[in-house]
């Protein structure tokens, strides 16, 4: 079962389409990335997710561990372990990104999930 659903997501800022038909399905235990142009929706998707104020999808659906939760308020969001972390590539200076992606390694060796997707954290501890 999908941790984390995207359906038929729309978000949409003066009539332009910022996120339009979107669907997408995270699984437990991988890994994602997602690329784009600068522009081209990442961060709005991210804060979508997380339920920053301001961000609403048009229509569809966020659906975390079976639940929907479009209407959960960000507090709510982050008790279920929805989280945003931002980044800072100061502090990671000589640092590749393979070895970015394996700070947290022994998390998934103690059988805890963590996904980073864009600057978005989402866990189940």
């Amino acid at each position: 079962m999908e941790l984390l659903r995207i359906k038929n997501l729309f978000y949409t800022v003066n009539d332009r389409h910022i996120i339009k038909n979107l669907n997408l399905s995270i699984y437990p235990q991988e890994i994602y990335a997602l690329l784009g142009a600068n522009g081209s929706g990442k961060s709005t998707l991210a804060y979508l997710i997380v339920g920053c104020d301001g961000y609403r999808p048009s229509s569809g659906e966020i659906i975390f561990d079976g639940k929907i939760i479009n209407d959960l308020p960000v507090h709510e969001r982050a008790r279920l372990g929805i989280t945003m972390a931002w980044l800072e590539p100061v502090r990671f200076e000589c640092i590749c990104v393979a070895d970015y992606f394996t700070l947290r390694a022994d998390l998934f060796l103690q059988h805890h999930f963590s996904l980073h997707y864009h600057q978005l954290t989402i866990s189940r501890w």
